[in-house]
């Protein structure tokens, strides 16, 4: 989860991204969340540009929020309208992992688990405090 609280997924998915009146394009998607992702692509873009992600499945929508050089390229930061949120059930990137998974002790969990058995993990580790939460941050 990240600070907001929110499941954040990282990924690996080539997809198509037609910014305001662009054609589509290919891009890389990083990271996705059911409020929004980050794409790395090729070309600079506007905060507040219209995106349209299409992930072979489904078709998300948003605003950028944020863009950011990295190297030769560009991480958009998307906010996906409320009418158009990811989840697994819509689309299911081929290279997905909850990085919360490397705290999770639960033997069954695997690296694209949505989080419930992390939700558990990480009450458990609260509630016993700073000095477990590091002890326990492997996967022993």
């Amino acid at each position: 989860m990240d600070s907001t609280g929110k499941l954040t997924f990282l990924c690996s998915q080539i997809v198509r991204v037609s910014i305001g009146r662009r054609l589509a394009e290919p891009a890389l998607l990083e990271e996705i969340s059911s409020e929004g992702a980050n794409i790395l692509l090729s070309c600079r873009v506007h905060k507040y540009s219209k995106i349209k992600i299409d992930c072979s499945t489904c078709e998300l929508r948003g605003r950028v929020v944020k863009c950011t050089r990295v190297g030769e390229n560009y991480v958009a930061e998307v906010a996906f309208w409320a009418f158009s949120p990811w989840s697994l059930e819509r689309f299911r990137p081929e290279s997905l992992l909850n990085p919360n998974f490397l705290v999770c002790k639960e033997a069954s969990c695997r690296s694209d688990c949505t989080g419930t058995c992390v939700d558990t993990t990480q009450a458990a580790l609260s509630e016993a405090g700073p000095a477990n939460r590091v002890l326990t941050a492997g996967r022993g």
